[in-house]
């Protein structure tokens, strides 16, 4: 294997330094710092002969890696990358080396980059590249323009609207983790929306907003089903506690290093959001008996795609409904299920990738090789 011939810290402030510079201007997409020290990628000299490298990487995005390297690496070079998820599992990824140069003044050391034959989802390898969805209800065009702008500088996926009934439409419609309703609206003002919402079973977190500073309003937000309220103009502060609550680490299937399993577990991810409305739905009027039955099954099946956590979250539901616990109590489990569904994350983007007919293509017999489990242990950490 070819390692780096640079310790720790000069590996590092190499890092640092390319961050700066920002080598590859060319490349496109949005990209995720990703710094693995020791990172496995086998390139095929030959059809039947591969070099294997220690790499440190740098970049990562849905298409691509840029790591470091300790020597030339012909671009062109079909390649397996053993990316390390978020839970210390191996996820292999084909692709072809498309960019090498030489880092000036760096003793020999080269920066390249290796497109994937197929996208991947960046937050199943970064917890920072998953980003949240906020509904933000405002009558106020401008306030909608300020809090967007704040948002979305946050790593936030903003959808705004100007009036209540609006809201009652999407938040059905589409997954959201948190919505951020305005208390004066037009049509349907905040509070009656968010009545609405909690008696059809909404149960996420929505948070109130207002510019008005009656002393009360804050206990009438809660008392209608807010979960929180925020006085305008809201600091930056406040607006990070919110999202630090209803942020969760991406969840990986356990079988993601499984490749047979990423068809059945980007299907079983798709389908997710549906079934998770049905639960919601089904809560709402009070059909404890199918909403038992729907949690019974999703939590029979998540175990299997390797999503434990989502059968836990649902049992822990089932157990307080079967323990008649108060209805604020089983809110809350719901909403733990519903954020840990809404966290699972695909195997891939793409499921089938375009394979060209290129005669230097990856052979389809290359299969990582990974024997000796304290390297395996040292990549991960």
């Amino acid at each position: 294997m070819r390692k780096l011939k640079l310790d720790e810290n000069e590996i590092l402030h190499l890092l640092d330094t390319l961050d700066v510079q920002e080598f590859e201007e060319s490349q496109r997409g949005t990209k995720y710092s990703y710094r693995v020290r020791n990172l496995r990628l086998d390139v095929q000299d030959s059809p039947t002969s591969t070099t294997t490298y220690s790499v440190a990487a740098r970049v990562l995005r849905r298409d691509s890696l840029t790591f470091l390297c300790s020597n030339l690496i012909s671009v062109g070079r079909a390649c397996l990358i053993h990316l390390i998820t978020i839970r210390n599992n191996w996820h292999t990824v084909a692709g072809r080396v498309t960019a090498c140069r030489y880092v000036p003044g760096s003793a020999g050391i080269h920066e390249a980059t290796v497109s994937f034959t197929q996208t991947i989802d960046p937050s199943s390898f970064v917890p920072n590249a998953l980003r949240a969805r906020v509904l933000l209800v405002d009558d106020s065009a401008m306030s909608r323009r300020l809090l967007k702008h704040i948002l979305t500088d946050m790593n936030l996926e903003v959808t705004s609207v100007e009036n209540g009934l609006e809201a009652l439409k999407l938040a059905h419609r589409e997954s959201y983790d948190l919505i951020l309703m305005d208390v004066e609206m037009p049509e349907l003002d905040g509070l009656s929306a968010v009545r609405i919402l909690r008696r059809q079973g909404y149960v996420r977190p929505i948070v109130a907003i207002s510019s008005l500073t009656n002393p009360s309003l804050r206990q009438n937000c809660l008392e209608a089903g807010c979960d929180d309220f925020l006085e305008k103009p809201i600091p930056r502060t406040a607006l990070d506690a919110v999202f630090r609550y209803t942020r969760v680490e991406p969840l990986v299937s356990s079988m993601i290093d499984d490749g047979k399993m990423h068809a059945l577990i980007d299907e079983f991810v798709v389908e997710l959001p549906d079934r998770m409305r049905q639960i919601e739905s089904l809560f709402g009027s009070n059909d404890t008996e199918a909403m038992m039955f729907e949690l019974r099954k999703l939590k029979g099946e998540a175990g299997g795609f390797g999503f434990e956590p989502i059968s836990q979250a649902a049992e822990r539901v089932e157990s307080a409904i079967h323990d008649e616990l108060p209805y604020t109590e089983i809110r809350q489990k719901l909403v733990e299920f519903l954020r840990m569904c809404h966290a699972a994350r695909p195997a891939t983007y793409v499921v089938a990738a375009e394979v060209d007919d290129d005669p230097d293509e990856m052979d389809p017999t290359l299969e990582p090789t990974i024997d000796d489990q304290e390297e395996r242990t040292k990549a991960a950490g």
